[in-house]
């Protein structure tokens, strides 16, 4: 009955939109600063049928089912109880996806001895959640093209940045991200011009990650905001 513990991470060049082909693929480059104080555990357990209980409440995951799934017709898993607990608001905007997921694919990797390195562990956490890729390392994580795999940017110790968390509301979001991104996709007239511009961005946190310049950094992670 293995447990697992992951981050959840703060995208500073973010993704917004998916690619329209198979496999969960983020329509941009992006960056991320993985967080150490918040965490998700995770324990699951071989069962009759699938159950998932988060944060002491049993619920139904459309996306959840479809993960496993997916999961599934690759590598032998069986029925699972999942359970899971976050010490910070779930599905508020902190990236408790991201966290969740790569959280789950840990324990799955340890139950069914799956040994895989972290490299592939991001790239199937990835089709749950796009932004679960990066939580497998900390510091300053990469999410980029061909293989679209999280790769360390830059050690946490290389530029040991303190991110002061406010949590104003721990209601729910109104509109989940996966929603908001493709609304994005098929509606906005500006979405091209994100997509065509996002490697910019990229490039430009990624150099002032290498200087430790944080007004770069904070210049161009605003940008990305906004955009």
């Amino acid at each position: 009955m293995p447990t697992a513990v992951a981050h959840p991470n703060i995208a500073l060049v973010k993704y917004w939109g998916k690619q329209d082909k198979p496999g969960n693929l983020p329509a941009t480059p992006n960056l991320s600063i993985t967080l150490d104080t918040l965490r998700t555990e995770t324990t699951i357990a071989e069962a009759q049928d699938d159950t998932f209980v988060l944060d002491g409440e049993q619920v139904e995951d459309a996306k959840l089912a479809a993960f496993l799934a997916a999961i599934r017709a690759n590598f032998d898993i069986p029925k699972l109880t999942i359970t899971s607990d976050n010490n910070f608001p779930t599905g508020a905007g902190l990236a408790s996806s991201a966290s969740g997921y790569a959280a789950l694919m840990l324990a799955i990797n340890e139950l069914a001895e799956l040994n895989l390195d972290r490299e592939h562990l991001s790239e199937w956490a990835r089709r749950g959640s796009a932004s679960a890729a990066r939580s497998f390392f900390g510091g300053f994580v990469s999410l980029v093209p061909p293989l679209w795999r999280a790769q360390p940017a830059a050690s946490a110790e290389h530029w040991p940045l303190s991110v002061v968390i406010a949590i104003t509301d721990k209601a729910k979001k109104a509109t989940p991200s996966s929603q908001g991104m493709e609304l994005s996709r098929l509606t906005s007239p500006l979405y091209s011009t994100w997509v065509s511009t996002s490697s910019d961005d990229y490039a430009a946190a990624n150099k002032a990650i290498e200087e430790r310049d944080f007004t770069s950094l904070a210049a161009v992670a605003e940008l990305s905001c906004w955009k």
